[in-house]
């Protein structure tokens, strides 16, 4: 049964990219979190019964300001406690954990091969500490395997990682970088699709453009969406396979509500 929101996930609608994720957000390593021009679009998902229209409120400036710090690093959002942890278990539940070593709890205690064991059985933190620590073909591999067992982070960090090691430069012509760029664009549509609104919308496009010195047309963005949907249909194969089931895209109100603060209104 489609579920309506106000960010709709239709077949055709690929302007989530652009518009969700920010044409003309500052690159990631910005001191200061750039505003995001109004604008209302639909966009592909998974379901292609469920529709969702994206409003991203324009300017939104102290609210924005207020869900963001230097870096764009996350500041709490001001709720009781039991939103809290809401919003904590569904980033969670999406792979957005602290990998910074102090902040491990036990897992910083566990051997190689403990975690090894754990990321073996689709534990999303253990895979994503030896996805930080592994070669480069090792290191993918485990993200896959992470974004399979449900993690955004790890969509997130396949766009990173696909840049990283493409050699592409902010000063190489346009032709040499569009394929890799529309690569990593289309991880960020598949975090998208799985609900993972605001990090992709802070993490996205505007950051490419940015950092990278191509502006991405009508026929790159058709690309990563189509690409997006190979990814997130190739993912979800293996979900099934696994005994998983398909990926539940679903966001709780509490979440919604967070993604306002931060300048994503989403609707019933």
């Amino acid at each position: 049964m489609a579920t309506k929101i106000k960010v709709i996930f239709l077949v055709g609608s690929l302007l989530i990219l652009i518009l969700l994720i920010g044409i003309h957000l500052q690159d990631n390593y910005s001191d200061k979190p750039t505003n995001v021009l109004h604008h209302k679009s639909s966009c592909i998902t998974a379901d292609s019964n469920a529709k969702i229209e994206i409003s991203v409120a324009e300017n939104p400036g102290d609210n924005t300001s207020k869900a963001f710090g230097t870096n764009n690093q996350e500041v709490e959002w001001i709720g009781d406690q039991a939103q809290l942890d809401e919003v904590a278990r569904w980033k969670a539940s999406r792979g957005w954990y602290d990998t910074s070593d102090e902040n491990q709890d036990d897992y910083k205690t566990y051997t190689e091969d403990t975690l090894k064991q754990l990321a073996e059985n689709g534990d999303l933190k253990a895979l994503h500490l030896l996805a930080k620590w592994a070669p480069e073909d090792t290191s993918k591999r485990l993200l896959v395997k992470a974004a399979v067992y449900g993690s955004t982070f790890a969509l997130i960090n396949l766009k990173n990682h696909v840049v990283a090691h493409s050699g592409i430069t902010k000063e190489m012509p346009e032709d040499s970088k569009r394929p890799v760029l529309i690569e990593a664009a289309a991880y960020l549509v598949v975090a998208a699709m799985r609900g993972d609104l605001l990090h992709s919308k802070y993490m996205g496009i505007g950051s490419l453009e940015s950092r990278y010195n191509m502006k991405f047309n009508d026929d790159d963005l058709k690309l990563a969406v189509n690409r997006a949907q190979q990814i997130y249909n190739s993912l979800e194969s293996e979900r099934i396979a696994l005994g998983l089931g398909q990926f539940d895209n679903s966001i709780p109100p509490v979440v919604k509500a967070r993604f306002k603060y931060s300048g994503i209104e989403v609707k019933d």
